[in-house]
Parts: C-alpha cells; structure tokens; sequence
C-alpha cells in the first residue's frame, strides 16, 4: 500500500483531488494522523495533522489553531511541531526529484 493512500483514496472519492506524492508519519505512542502530500490539480502542498487538512501556507499563518489541545510550548505542541516541520521538509525534497 503507497505510504498516505487512506487520505488520497479519500480525497480522491470526496472531492476528486488528484494527488502526486504522499507520505504518512505514524509512530505508535502518536495518536493523531499526520500526512502530507502535493495535490496537481491546484499545485499545493497539504498537511494533514490530527483532524485538521491544510495547506501548508493555511499551517504557516496560523499553526496554533487548536490552544485547548496543544498548549503552545507543551510537550504535545513540540511534538506536533516536530511532526508538521518533518512533513513540511518531505514535501520540500519532493520538488528536488520531479
């Protein structure tokens, strides 16, 4: 199964997105899904973390957007920034290898 296929297959049934590349972060103590992928059809990159889906400049303006849950500066918010930076630089080395 191709890493991140639960979120294209369900993109790709709800709104028709066509994707090009994904990847999906798990981590057995890390119970929220993390993804990102490159959608062609609008040319962006998405990151998916917990329930939220956003593109990448949705994230960089506005990454606390869930306070109640990640308390900036937690433990839980280090390791959800953690995350988001990994799945931000993956897509990054992506656009080096078209």
């Amino acid at each position: 199964m191709q890493p991140g296929s639960d979120v294209i297959s369900y993109l790709q049934r709800k709104i028709g997105v066509i994707l090009d590349e994904a990847v999906k972060f798990t981590k057995e103590d890390n119970k929220y899904p993390a993804n990102a992928y490159h959608n062609i059809a609008d040319k962006k990159d998405y990151i998916r973390l917990g329930c939220y889906i956003r593109s990448v400049q949705d994230w960089e303006n506005d990454f606390d957007n869930n306070p109640c849950e990640f308390t900036r500066n937690s433990k839980q918010w280090k390791e959800r920034k953690a995350v988001y930076e990994y799945l931000k630089r993956w897509l990054e080395i992506q656009k080096d290898f078209p």
